[in-house]
């Protein structure tokens, strides 16, 4: 394959990758003296908001799977930890859980853990599920956790009840809609944060 012919270039939207002095793709386009059309993913960008607002409310990342705050340092734990009584949050997603098809089991398990968050009410055979690993670059599995901590913390902080009230928009319910319907379950992990100010 000769990179003269390159007319376009993919990747995830990492600064690595599309940083505009040190990017690899801008260091292609140097080095081909030309530029590219850039085709960049921008499902990275996902996992941005809450991984920031997690380290400005508990404290920097420890690793690519580790906060270092008492917060973060509780998700890898968070599902041993006994389903207490907790203040339910509310949402705005009204989805029946049954009629929703093709998600992954970590979808499955942040969208039912929403609706128990929201009820004021953890199941027992819920409190049993493990939610996925927590990593950086999975917004999905650290949300899934941080309301997993909510339920098992009798007295929250206020940073947990913050984190804890990051909640899907109205419009995030299209998307799961369109997500079971189209099969297009990645797009249904994109997040919209509402940060409560009460």
């Amino acid at each position: 394959m000769d990179p003269s012919n390159f007319r376009v270039l993919g990747s995830d939207g990492t600064n690595a990758n599309v940083g505009n002095k040190g990017g690899v793709i801008c260091l292609i386009e140097k080095e081909l003296k030309r530029a590219l059309q850039w085709a960049i993913c921008l499902l990275h960008n996902n996992e941005l908001p809450l991984r920031h607002l997690i380290e400005t409310l508990d404290g920097g990342t420890k690793g690519p799977n580790a906060f270092s705050g008492p917060i973060g340092s509780a998700l890898h734990t968070c599902h041993t930890l006994a389903v207490v009584n907790f203040e339910p949050i509310s949402t705005n997603v009204e989805i029946q859980i049954g009629e929703i098809k093709d998600l992954s089991n970590d979808q499955l398990y942040l969208l039912e853990i929403v609706y128990a968050v929201a009820e004021g009410s953890c199941s027992e055979e819920l409190g049993k599920k493990t939610p996925g690993k927590v990593a950086h670059s999975r917004c999905l599995t650290t949300a899934s956790r941080v309301l997993r901590l909510y339920v098992s913390t009798e007295m929250p902080s206020n940073n947990l009840k913050v984190l804890a009230t990051c909640r899907w928009k109205e419009s995030s319910q299209q998307l799961c809609n369109s997500a079971a319907k189209l099969r297009a379950s990645p797009i249904m992990t994109v997040l919209w944060f509402e940060f409560l100010t009460a």
